[in-house]
């Protein structure tokens, strides 16, 4: 959303494209936290929503656990050997951070059923012989909040399947969350969702840095049109940023 603003009451109504890039735009907007200048579209937005919560409530007691063939693989496997994965593309971006944030999408592994990622973020170590910081000054790139410890936050991320790209900007695809909650899923197996797996703390020597990582899972697996993701974390001073790229990094290669 550019800060330009335009009299739509001069000069007619606005295209549908720039319509449709508008309400693409404003999801996102309200997913990474953000506030939405046009109260109408807000509102749309909110019973756009309220429809949805109302559908997940009409699904049956009991739907909790999130089917296999959405879950990655080698989180039920207990050897680095065994896992599964059937291509793993030279896929490392690092989001342009106002902050100085060390933040990449990075360590991605395609599967049968999907496609696992990471969330890296890196930060000076200030003293390497000390403990490993975890309170509320830690970052949590993961998609848990623990109220009743350290991670009372977590980052906004935003993944946009196939959206498609006009002469007024990006709109359309399907728009996921590390908000949504994992039994949100949709009982198309073939509609994109995002799962969150673990996440860890640790120190890296040789680096001097501290990582921090969280581990994604998106399937099914996308090889056609374009993946836009967005991550914002204003408790840590980390304003919206956005990278995107081509979805056929994804294909296996020879199929």
């Amino acid at each position: 959303m550019s800060g330009k603003r335009i009299n739509f009451g001069y000069v007619g109504d606005p295209p549908p494209g720039w319509t449709a890039h508008l309400v693409w735009r404003a999801r996102i907007l309200r997913l990474v936290g953000e506030s939405i200048s046009d109260k109408e579209l807000e509102r749309e937005l909110e019973r756009e929503e309220q429809e949805q919560r109302d559908k997940r409530a009409q699904r049956p007691p009991g739907r909790r656990d999130v089917p296999e063939f959405r879950k990655r693989p080698d989180a039920f496997l207990t050897t680095e050997d065994e896992d599964p994965v059937l291509h793993e593309p030279t896929l490392s971006i690092p989001f342009r951070t106002n902050n100085g944030l060390d933040l990449q999408f990075t360590r991605v592994k395609v599967y049968e059923n999907g496609v696992g990622f990471d969330l890296v973020a890196r930060e000076p170590d200030p003293d390497p012989t000390a403990g490993i910081p975890f309170d509320t000054e830690t970052i949590n790139l993961g998609f848990r909040i623990r109220p009743d410890k350290a991670h009372k936050t977590r980052i906004r991320l935003v993944v946009a399947v196939s959206p498609s790209r006009g002469e007024h900007g990006a709109y359309g695809g399907t728009v996921l969350s590390n908000s949504f909650k994992p039994d949100d899923f949709p009982d198309d197996p073939n509609e994109p969702w995002l799962y969150g797996g673990g996440d860890s703390r640790g120190r890296v020597h040789e680096l001097g840095v501290i990582e921090t990582r969280a581990h994604y899972f998106l399937s099914p697996v996308p090889t056609t049109g374009t993946i836009h993701v967005t991550v914002a974390y204003p408790e840590f001073g980390l304003k919206m940023t956005s990278i995107e790229f081509d979805a056929a990094s994804f294909r296996i290669p020879g199929r």
